[in-house]
């Protein structure tokens, strides 16, 4: 046998001694050293805290882009900026300095009306009438759907005026806000406690909050209850997934779930998703539950204990994470909630995110209004620094001369423009528009006082 004695004995076995005593050294300090690389590598935050996908995912949740992991291309549509890289690029950019008080007030008001007229009042006029949509697909055919067709980004900006009436010093006998009430509460099944988009959890804990503010405690018992029997639910470790309703027109989810009747999961899987757990949450709060109610109590410790044990880098976040981590610190320093490991470990992020380490992530470079809940969740917890004026006074620059906030490169980037299966419409520009203009609000009442 070749490289041993006759009797295939290894010439190993019958090395001097010497050679052997080395070798074994050598063997023990190359063990050494592996395994001091290997602390270093699994207590690196970076690598230690990525999971799932890169930082430069474009679809509209989060997820990778193409269905092989090639990043979505970017628009080319003239209207965009030139340049445009979405690896790169950043909507809405910080602008140096602090803005003046007549701006930021000149600003708040252009967008209460945009945000109004542009958004909410269209909104109203397609759902009001109960549910009907002219619907142009991808070849431009023109299609009358309904009754009881819905689109989900219009939902959201009927429940959100209900939730932000007061903060953006919008009368509450305001017209649209009377009618964006008793749409809601007129489309809400008192036998079932839910609306037909329930299992839109994020819109559903919403508009539970939107009831409780305007009195509907019955219906916000009765919804809430529905949640906890819902497949949203997750009883096992008692926080909650998301999912996506196949009720109404989806304007983020894929428009295949659309008026298919059929729900489906967000994340593929019924997978704990902080974002919307937070947001039953706060929907608990606004109803004027106490922190230490039982139920508030033990979602609160549940959603803390797992942001505590799933640190995400900020590159990694999509927007279940990036949401998830800033509302618990809305809702901590709102609600005077004790403080935990979970919103310590937040609350640190976001810090971090707000001295630049927001580049890193695709959201917030291209959906200012995310930047915009970091800047309220700051604001609010006590911070006051130069990075939020300069993001602040970027958000005013920005504005358009009609009061909104627009984010066109959005519907290329997630398909509103066209679908190749079933449907899908909508835009950001009106979430966009109500949550800088919050922003707003909350930094002219920190930094010059409430007027």
């Amino acid at each position: 046998m070749s490289g041993g004695d006759e009797t295939g004995t290894s010439d190993r076995s019958v090395a001097p001694a010497g050679a052997r005593e080395s070798l074994a050294i050598a063997l023990w300090l190359a063990t050494i050293v592996t395994t001091f690389a290997a602390l270093i590598v699994w207590a690196s935050p970076p690598i230690r805290a990525h999971r799932g996908a890169a930082p430069d995912d474009v679809d509209g949740n989060g997820g990778g882009g193409l269905s092989n992991g090639t990043p979505t291309p970017g628009p080319t549509d003239p209207n965009e900026p030139p340049g445009f890289d979405i690896k790169s690029y950043v909507c809405s950019p910080p602008v140096a300095g602090r803005a003046g008080k007549a701006e930021v007030d000149a600003a708040i008001t252009k967008g209460r009306a945009a945000f109004l007229h542009l958004f909410v009042e269209p909104s109203l006029a397609n759902a009001e009438p109960g549910g009907f949509l002219d619907y142009v697909d991808g070849k431009g055919v023109k299609t009358r759907l309904g009754p009881d067709v819905y689109v989900q980004c219009q939902l959201y900006l009927i429940v959100h005026l209900l939730m932000y009436q007061k903060k953006l010093r919008i009368p509450r006998d305001d017209p649209l806000v009377q009618r964006s009430l008793q749409f809601l509460v007129k489309s809400f099944d008192d036998a079932k406690g839910r609306w037909i988009w329930s299992e839109e959890g994020c819109l559903h804990a919403k508009g539970l909050a939107a009831l409780a503010r305007f009195g509907e405690q019955t219906r916000f018992e009765k919804g809430w209850r529905y949640a906890l029997t819902s497949p949203m639910y997750r009883k096992e470790d008692g926080l909650f997934t998301m999912m996506q309703s196949g009720h109404i027109v989806q304007s983020l989810g894929p428009g295949s779930i659309s008026l298919t009747g059929v729900d489906g999961w967000e994340h593929g899987a019924p997978l704990v998703d902080e974002e919307n757990s937070s947001k039953f949450l706060f929907a608990l709060l606004a109803a004027g539950r106490s922190p230490d109610d039982p139920e508030v109590a033990a979602l609160e410790a549940k959603l803390s204990r797992y942001l505590a044990t799933n640190p995400l880098a900020i590159g990694y976040m999509k927007t279940k994470d990036l949401v998830g981590r800033i509302w618990p610190i809305l809702m901590h320093a709102r609600w005077r909630l004790p403080e935990d490991d979970g919103f310590r470990v937040a609350l640190a992020t976001m810090r971090a995110a707000m001295k630049g380490e927001w580049r890193q992530n695709f959201m917030l470079r291209i959906l200012p209004m995310f930047r915009a809940d970091l800047i309220r969740a700051l604001l609010e917890i006590g911070d006051r620094n130069e990075e939020i004026d300069a993001l602040v006074h970027g958000l005013v620059a920005s504005q358009d001369q009609d009061g909104a906030w627009r984010v066109p490169h959005i519907k290329k980037l997630w398909g509103l423009e066209t679908t190749s299966q079933g449907y899908k419409t909508g835009n950001m520009d009106g979430a966009n528009t109500y949550m800088n203009l919050l922003a707003l609000v909350a930094w002219r009442r920190a930094i010059y006082g409430a007027s």
